[in-house]
């Protein structure tokens, strides 16, 4: 409370400054924290930025080597949408990274496999044979022969929660 204000509830006088004192000793309380309260906030954002770092690295050794094996490889959430795309899968079938991104869905991504030409077939039929083995929690290994003679081995496996990963490895 402050002194007018300990004035107009009758405070006695005594007790308003016996506030006042109290509030000065938190204020200078506190103060006195300020340098601690700041170094503890620095050394905080210097972990977070170390810890940042580290993750960024092993981002980057990931994405690597996702980029450098030698099967396509595509993972999808429950809801069909693309998650991740390697660069070899991208390579295999021609395709373009404008639209095969995370957030394509799988019924996108089959209809620009059948526009490159390299895959020929009904959108919807081809969609729903891999849906309905992910839907039962089945692998579902096949192979696909491309429009240029190539046979791709396709595997589609469900994950824990909804979604799936797909390999696609040329065994012509």
């Amino acid at each position: 409370l402050t002194i007018s204000q300990s004035l107009k509830t009758k405070m006695p006088v005594e007790r308003s400054r016996q506030v006042s004192m109290h509030m000065q000793e938190m204020l200078a309380t506190i103060s006195s924290q300020a340098p601690l309260l700041a170094g503890l906030s620095i050394a905080f954002l210097l972990a977070c930025a170390v810890l940042q770092r580290r993750q960024s690295a092993q981002n980057l050794q990931l994405l690597t080597a996702l980029n450098n094996m030698s099967q396509g490889l595509n993972m999808f959430d429950a809801q069909g949408r693309i998650t991740l795309v390697n660069q070899r899968y991208l390579e295999m079938y021609g395709l373009s990274p404008d639209i095969v991104k995370p957030g394509c869905t799988l019924q996108e991504l089959i209809r620009h496999r059948i526009d490159t030409g390299l895959l020929s077939g009904d959108v919807d039929t081809y969609c729903k044979r891999i849906l309905d083995g992910i839907g039962k929690g089945e692998s579902t290994p096949f192979h696909v022969k491309a429009s240029d003679g190539r046979i791709v081995l396709t595997k589609n496996e469900p994950l824990p929660g909804g979604g799936w990963w797909s390999t696609q490895e040329d065994v012509t």
